[in-house]
């Protein structure tokens, strides 16, 4: 509310400074609070969503996720992902975790095709790293700009 007054008597100023009101250019309105405040909330319950799936995908007691939440958990990420693509300062925190997602879509789909393969758990324990990994190294870019929905455990 403040803020609003503040930069409401500046304007003034201005306006009264600048001279007569037909001399003075149009004035460019602020864009709505409420506007921003849809961006920021738009762009926080993906963050929300990205928190979520990260508590999906870090293994408890060792156990690994199946090639059927591997791909549920690609699916959520990509989705979110839609909507923070968006926010160019995080571009290479994004393109990380677009690139460890495709890697995890390929673990879940060799699982999927041979599950008691040689060297299947290895590959999808790498694929499910890289992308806590990336999805960790997001979450940090994007710092405080977003409240954490709940404290983390790792």
């Amino acid at each position: 509310m403040l803020l609003k007054a503040t930069i409401a008597a500046a304007a003034m100023l201005v306006v009264a400074g600048c001279g007569s009101a037909a001399s003075a250019p149009a004035a460019t309105a602020p864009s709505s609070p409420t506007a921003a405040a849809t961006r920021a909330l738009s762009f926080c319950g993906d963050v929300a969503e990205l928190h979520a799936t990260l508590q999906t995908l870090t293994p408890v007691h060792g156990s690994l996720p199946t090639s059927a939440q591997m791909k549920d958990a690609a699916q959520d990420i990509q989705t979110s992902l839609a909507g923070l693509g968006r926010q160019t300062h995080l571009q290479t925190q994004v393109d990380n975790l677009r690139t460890a997602v495709t890697n995890m879509n390929a673990a879940a789909d060799n699982i999927a095709a041979s599950p008691g393969a040689r060297g299947a758990a290895g590959q999808v324990r790498i694929a499910v790293a890289q992308v806590n990994d990336a999805l960790r190294r997001l979450l940090a870019a994007v710092g405080s700009r977003c409240p954490s929905p709940s404290p983390s455990g790792s």
